[in-house]
Parts: structure tokens; sequence; C-alpha cells
């Protein structure tokens, strides 16, 4: 069985279409996304659906089932509203394609997909859009766990950060936009092999922090690791 996974597009069309362009003639079973198709979070809810409009179609062309869960740029603050037990909530732009993990979890061949952390085990994929709290000192019990939003990409164990497809200018700091990363992920007999493909990502193993896995960063970072910027922030603890 062959995945591919990607996560954050954050309603950018080319990117999408650049991966489509990649991948269309590739082996594969299914499409996991791990969140953020749009934009809304910064664009509002009226772009947000239009981002979704355009990127829907371009995934679906690649004719496999497409399996995925919300991000928080998938959600509009300046679009909120109180429900009748005045509650908050975000407007949400909604995915009409594939199969939304929020809501049940999902088989694919001999595995379930599931956003859910509790009763893992060996016949789970874990797939959240950020990296869980108290998954930073315990480790994930199913067979991996897929998650993104940092746009870091990262193979720690069973762990793989699936980074971003496109990140704008300024996002989390950034000082250019980037096309980032997508990945195929191997299952075969309960063991993985992950397969990863950047585009303006370079592949870095640190030499200070070498135990905490293989990172895919931006091309023009001078330090090695994202520890080395923030150790608190990116540090597992297992």
């Amino acid at each position: 069985m062959r995945i591919l996974a990607f996560s954050d597009i954050h309603g950018h069309t080319e990117a999408v279409k650049r991966l489509v362009s990649e991948v269309s003639k590739e082996r594969f079973d299914y499409i996991v996304f791990a969140g953020d198709f749009t934009n809304a979070w910064f664009d509002g809810l009226k772009e947000g659906r239009k981002q979704m409009g355009e990127i829907t179609p371009v995934i679906e062309s690649l004719g496999k089932p497409l399996y995925y869960i919300y991000g928080n740029r998938d959600f509009s603050p300046r679009d909120a509203f109180y429900d009748r037990n005045k509650r908050k909530r975000f407007g949400k732009v909604e995915c009409q394609i594939g199969e939304n993990m929020n809501s049940k979890d999902c088989s694919i061949g001999d595995y379930t997909l599931t956003n859910k952390i509790k009763a893992l085990d060996s016949s789970k994929i874990l797939v959240t859009h950020s990296l869980h709290p108290s998954l930073k000192s315990t480790q994930a019990k199913s067979l991996v766990y897929l998650y993104g939003h940092d746009h870091i990409g990262r193979t720690y164990k069973n762990y793989v950060d699936l980074g971003f497809l496109y990140r704008g200018r300024k996002a989390h700091g950034a000082i250019e936009s980037l096309f980032g990363c997508y990945w195929f992920i191997d299952v075969d007999n309960g063991k993985t092999q992950v397969e990863n493909h950047s585009w303006q990502m370079k592949e870095s193993v640190c030499h200070i922090h070498k135990d905490q896995g293989t990172f895919y960063i931006p091309y023009y970072w001078k330090k090695s690791c994202p520890l080395c910027y923030d150790e608190n922030e990116y540090r597992l603890n297992f």
C-alpha cells in the first residue's frame, strides 16, 4: 500500500498543480492530507471558499481516494459566530470531496486512519494537523504519525512531519514564499518506508541535535535544524 501524503497548501492552487504534474504517473493508492487547504484564517471565509473550489478539482484529477483533516487556516476568525449554546465558533471552509477524518476513522487496506490520539496500536495511522502536545514526550503507538502545521519537514522514529506544500512570505517569520515538499509512505506487513520529495527544502541532520531525526528545512537557513533556533519548541523527548 502506498500513500501520497502532504499538508499545508494555504490556498495556493499552483502548488497543487505542480504536485499533480509530478505524481500523476506515479503508483500510489491513497491521498492523505493533514490540513490547511486554504488561507481563510487570514483571507476570510469568502476567499477561502474560492480557494477550496479551485484546489479540490486539481486534487480530484488524480483519481485516488482522498482522506483529509482541516487545519487552523481553514477557519476564519473574522467570520466567527455564536451558536445556540452561546459558544463562539469560527466560520469553516468545507471540503466537498473525499473523507473527513475529523468526523470518523477511515479504513484503508488493513489499516485505519484516525485523528484520535487514544486507543492507538500498530494497525492505526494517526493524522493530526499539528503535533499533539502530549505526543512530544510520549511516543504515539500508531504505526506511523503524520502531521504538519509547523512548516518544517521531519522524520523521527515513527513520526513524519509533512511540512508544507506551499508557504507564503512572512508565515512563521519566513523571508520569502516557498514551495515545500510532499511524501510517499509505503506500508507493507506492518512496516513503513518514507520517501520525501522536496522543491525548495534541503535535507539536514544536525550535528548538535542528531538524536532528533532528519529535517527538511528551507534552503536558505544558516542553521542546521529548527532546534538550533528554538530547542524547547521542537525537541521530542522519547
